[in-house]
């Protein structure tokens, strides 16, 4: 994240208590980061970890329409929170949870209230409804206005019905190229049938010119 240049602003969607976000802005002095947290518990914890004048913290979810939505937060472990009930039904998921109503609103609804026409990185890990948090950011999914995403992928995926391939026609026609994250950078390369594994990781999408140096940046 560091050698991505100058990060100005930053998404972190589904931040959780912000130990990524911390990173972001610690590495990033110019950066302003909003981060989204849909629970209130876990956004009184978000707030308690970033005390910085650079961010701005969000207790509402991002989604593909801006609406009020039943939330099962489950205490014992709060990352693996979800809208996704399927994963308790499917044993996926273990343990008491919690059903609350939590609000979620589209992506560009809120860059339009808050004047956002650039970000520099977003990203989005919101426990398999990545691809419909994406959706809700509209015609500013293209590289001249979100230059870098980055998302989760994996076996849950099978829950929200959203798989890798939906991934890549939505960014690819968007004008990104689409990679996995690993230790090492960012392998780029078109989509194959294959990659439809549902193994845990992160993917990231960039225009080809800038993906070409994140190979190595990341």
């Amino acid at each position: 994240m560091a050698r991505l240049g100058k990060l100005k602003t930053v998404f972190d969607v589904g931040a959780n208590i912000g130990e990524w976000s911390k990173i972001v802005l610690e590495q990033n002095q110019e950066c302003f980061l909003h981060a989204f947290e849909i629970h209130e518990k876990i956004h009184k914890k978000l707030k308690d970890n970033i005390k910085n004048v650079s961010a701005s913290l969000n207790n509402v979810g991002l989604f593909i329409e801006s609406k009020t939505l039943s939330f099962n937060y489950c205490p014992h472990n709060e990352g693996l929170s979800s809208i996704y009930d399927a994963c308790w039904s499917h044993n996926w998921h273990a343990g008491e949870r919690e059903i609350l109503d939590c609000r979620v609103m589209r992506g560009d609804e809120y860059c339009h209230i808050k004047n956002i026409n650039k970000i520099n990185l977003l990203k989005i890990d919101v426990e398999v409804a990545e691809l419909f948090a994406l959706k809700g950011f509209g015609e500013m999914i293209n590289p001249q206005t979100t230059e870098v995403i980055q998302f989760e992928y994996g076996k849950l995926n099978i829950v929200s019905r959203s798989l890798l391939i939906d991934y890549y026609e939505l960014l690819n026609e968007r004008g990104y190229v689409l990679g996995k994250l690993g230790p090492e950078g960012v392998s780029f390369k078109p989509y194959k049938y294959e990659d439809e594994n549902f193994k845990e990781g992160n993917f990231v999408a960039a225009e080809l010119g800038l993906a070409s140096k994140l190979q190595s940046f990341f």
